[in-house]
């Protein structure tokens, strides 16, 4: 009875922290976002952004070159590193017309010397509370060196739901040994 009881307690603790959260709202004006009063901050940012823009949201993998260095790192463990595994990986990515903004909702972009953080909300269904929905966020850190993306980590883990309920888990040929960093 003891642990029934335990267990309720904690369903109800969980649930209602999600009730009282504030909602995570996008920045109004991505393009500020991009702002520094360091120069060299200030066009990382843009590097990530124009990235994020060209190569992810509208699949132009030709201009990776741009934006990406050779020896990338990769801290996602369903993507490999290399700038040319990473073209082989989103390889087939539906193509569309360059936006000239992030197609996710933006929060922020920071940038601390070589580093770069994007941060996206996104909404949830409410497991808890059927019908509803709540707002969370995601993140991507790049470090940028010389111009050029060289590295990246972002909060992906395995069998987590991505926004829309996808599931996150390596291929078969990616479990059974593929370099994962």
């Amino acid at each position: 009875m003891k642990k029934y009881i335990l267990s309720i307690a904690f369903s109800l603790t969980v649930c209602s922290s999600v009730l009282a959260q504030a909602p995570v709202t996008p920045a109004p004006d991505q393009f500020a976002l991009l702002k520094s009063s360091d120069p060299r901050e200030a066009a990382n940012k843009k590097v990530v952004f124009d990235f994020l823009r060209v190569v992810l949201d509208a699949g132009h993998l030709e201009d990776v070159d741009k934006y990406v260095g050779e020896n990338y790192v990769e801290h996602n463990p369903l993507i490999p590193s290399g700038r040319d595994a990473m073209v082989k990986f989103f390889k087939g990515a539906p193509r569309a017309e360059i936006r000239p903004t992030i197609k996710g909702s933006v929060v922020a972009i920071t940038a601390e010397g070589e580093l770069v953080t994007v941060v996206f909300v996104w909404s949830e269904s409410d497991p808890c509370v059927p019908g509803r929905t709540y707002t969370a966020t995601q993140f991507d850190l790049f470090r940028v060196a010389n111009g050029k993306i060289v590295e990246h980590w972002d909060d992906t883990r395995l069998g987590v739901p991505l926004p829309g309920g996808t599931r996150t888990c390596l291929t078969p040929a990616a479990a059974a040994g593929a370099p994962r960093n």
